[in-house]
């Protein structure tokens, strides 16, 4: 009796289903199986014990705030929601197979997780196909720390094909085990690029966020990347960027605006320092939102910074002459002239901050100008290797309306490998590079 006992199964206890269930513990009967409203997890066995154990570890600290008329409207629509996904194909042509063939389809917690890293796989195969046939690609690197504290390093791809078609992906995530010096995240790095199969040859740039294990010359990764190309004994041209998105954040940082509120309290001008914040910080916004937003090229993040640039130059002219124009909350009060001239001088630092900031990109100005207005670029300013590309291409009168209908970076697409080698790998080099992380 009692080896009986012992080996009964759970269907002979004839357990049921109790319909206070469903507003206790949301879930509801399907073909004599508890399932949850919530999650659509079905519940093993038919008990109290079990079923309040699944609400009240999974979705108890959500839904537990419910109560009464609220809680009954909640557990109605849960059960709107699933007997609508139960009929999805009642009125469909050939219902009963479709039911059939997705009754057969298992959508068990390991059988998605396995579904979901092939998708992952074949994406990333895709991926890696796609950039081993890159004539160009740059890389950019964010370094991060996840919840588990566990530091990350994500890589991103940004290449073109022959036909200067963009692509740009993530790569890859790699975790930084122990330390993360510039050397182990070179290490990680190189091994992501070897795994890959990408060509050493066709990396033209990487952007980083400009911390010391990312920049060094000697321990970061730009120069281990640098020192790895010379082993290689290669000589075709590679920058390292630095994110204009993040350049544009410390210089606004060198405001220091806790010394300007200093100023003002000592001199008991509280409301005009705060006018002259309030319209410095509106212009910094907008020119952070000109950052933004997708298909930015870095010759049109550049150009931007550029027209920033020379807006502190005029401002600091015009502050320091008594000029408000371009200060709205400024021109709604009264300052004083020595009030004026100390703005000037902020206006004047935020300018050298920018300036010292960009310096990197006044060796790529050039490359950035041909790229952008090849038909006006001097010819005697380009570089000898493509100077007699530059001569054809200026005469091409039937390219230059191709240039004026539809612009960079599409332009290029038009024009001839054959005929403009080096102008197309030029272009695909500054297609390639990240402006921003």
């Amino acid at each position: 009796m009692a080896s009986s006992s012992k080996n009964r199964k759970i269907a002979d206890e004839k357990r049921i289903f109790q319909d206070k269930w469903e507003n206790l513990y949301f879930v509801t009967v399907v073909k004599d199986r508890a399932q949850c409203l919530i999650c659509s997890q079905f519940i093993a066995v038919l008990k109290d014990y079990n079923v309040r154990r699944h609400y009240m570890t999974q979705h108890g600290e959500q839904y537990d705030a419910l109560s009464g008329k609220i809680r009954d409207e909640k557990v109605q629509q849960l059960k709107a929601s699933l007997k609508k996904q139960q009929t999805f194909f009642s009125s469909s042509n050939n219902s009963s197979e479709c039911s059939k063939l997705f009754e057969g389809i298992s959508l068990s917690a390991n059988t998605v997780a396995s579904r979901i890293t092939e998708s992952a796989s074949n994406i990333y195969q895709q991926l890696i196909t796609r950039a081993q046939g890159f004539a160009a690609f740059s890389l950019a690197l964010d370094e991060s720390t996840g919840v588990t504290d566990t530091a990350y390093c994500a890589v991103f791809i940004r290449g073109v094909d022959g036909d200067l078609n963009i692509t740009e992906e993530l790569l890859d995530l790699l975790p930084m085990k122990g330390t993360t010096t510039g050397r182990d995240i070179f290490k990680e790095l190189e091994g992501c690029i070897n795994t890959a199969g990408l060509p050493w040859d066709k990396l033209v740039s990487v952007a980083t966020d400009g911390a010391p294990a990312m920049c060094s010359e000697n321990v970061g990764v730009v120069g281990l990347l640098k020192a790895k190309r010379n082993q290689l004994s290669l000589s075709s041209p590679f920058s390292a960027i630095h994110c204009i998105l993040h350049q544009e954040a410390l210089c606004s940082k060198s405001l220091k605006m806790k010394e300007v509120m200093d100023f003002v309290i000592r001199t008991v001008n509280f409301i005009r320092a705060r006018a002259f914040l309030t319209d410095v910080t509106e212009h910094l916004n907008e020119f952070n939102l000109k950052l933004q937003g997708p298909k930015q090229m870095i010759t049109m993040m550049y150009d931007s910074v550029k027209a920033f640039r020379c807006k502190l130059s005029l401002w600091a002219k015009q502050l320091k002459s008594g000029n408000l124009a371009h200060f709205s909350a400024l021109q709604s009060i009264r300052v004083e002239p020595q009030h004026l001239s100390y703005y000037s001088d902020i206006i004047s630092q935020l300018l050298q901050e920018f300036n010292r900031r960009f310096h990197e990109f006044r060796d790529l100005e050039p490359e950035f100008a041909l790229f952008a207005t090849p038909f006006a670029v001097d010819v005697a300013c380009v570089s000898e290797d493509l100077q007699m590309e530059i001569v054809d291409l200026q005469c091409d009168t039937v390219l230059k309306q191709k240039y004026m209908d539809i612009g960079v970076p599409d332009f290029y697409k038009f024009v001839s490998q054959e005929k403009f080698p080096k102008l197309v790998n030029a272009a695909a080099r500054i297609t390639t590079m990240f402006g921003r992380i």
